[in-house]
């Protein structure tokens, strides 16, 4: 069986990367800090085509647009008068049209079904992540519970914290990180960011999604 995946953040991104995963055989530890799934707010709500053609091959594009309220054409208004419009193309070779208009509420409602259909995700609310950090073997994700703190191993990690998410990450392994980028004959991290920015004995890696690297 292929090594364990973390995925850090149970959003929709968190969902569909753990969802792409399972898909390919790989069994996937989904952790969020948060005690369940809220419903407080809607972030996303319009979703693109390629965004439905990705959530179909997990099993959800369809039921999502089908729910949402579709539109080919944007149009921008000042008070009453229409200022432009503008019309998308035609959907080629896929099935879906350009935007979809349904809340992120709805979206993590649908996605969450199909996780509970895949028995290789393993949910884990209440689990906030304190630390990250790689060694030879895998990652060590560090998180906070109500039940004290706890320690999980797996090969790689995947956060997908949010824009406004922060994943703290040991100072040894940005270390790492910046020599097996200078050194193409090391290998590279099992996890891996484009931007950070340094907080205390962390440095903080803040990217929307922080994929890991085999």
């Amino acid at each position: 069986m292929a090594p364990l995946v973390a995925v850090l953040g149970n959003g929709p991104v968190g969902q569909t990367a753990a969802l792409m995963l399972a898909r390919w055989g790989v069994p996937v530890l989904l952790l969020d800090q948060r005690p369940h799934r809220d419903a407080v707010g809607s972030k996303s709500i319009v979703q693109q085509r390629d965004v439905l053609d990705a959530w179909a091959a997990v099993g959800a594009g369809r039921r999502i647009a089908d729910e949402g309220v579709t539109w080919t054409t944007a149009r921008t208004f000042y008070r009453d008068a229409e200022l432009f419009s503008v019309t998308f193309a035609g959907p080629g070779r896929s099935a879906f049209p350009p935007f979809v208009n349904i809340s992120q509420t709805r979206t993590e409602q649908i996605l969450d079904d199909c996780i509970a259909a895949q028995p290789l995700i393993t949910v884990r609310w209440d689990h906030q992540v304190t630390g990250l950090a790689q060694d030879a073997d895998g990652v060590s994700v560090t998180c906070a519970t109500a039940g004290g703190p706890v320690m999980l191993r797996a090969g790689y990690a995947v956060a997908c914290a949010g824009a406004h998410g922060q994943v703290p990450v040991s100072r040894a392994w940005a270390s790492s990180r910046i020599s097996a980028s200078r050194s193409p004959s090391r290998r590279a991290p099992r996890m891996n960011s484009s931007r950070s920015t340094s907080a205390g004995p962390y440095r903080r890696w803040s990217p929307p999604a922080l994929v890991c690297s085999g």
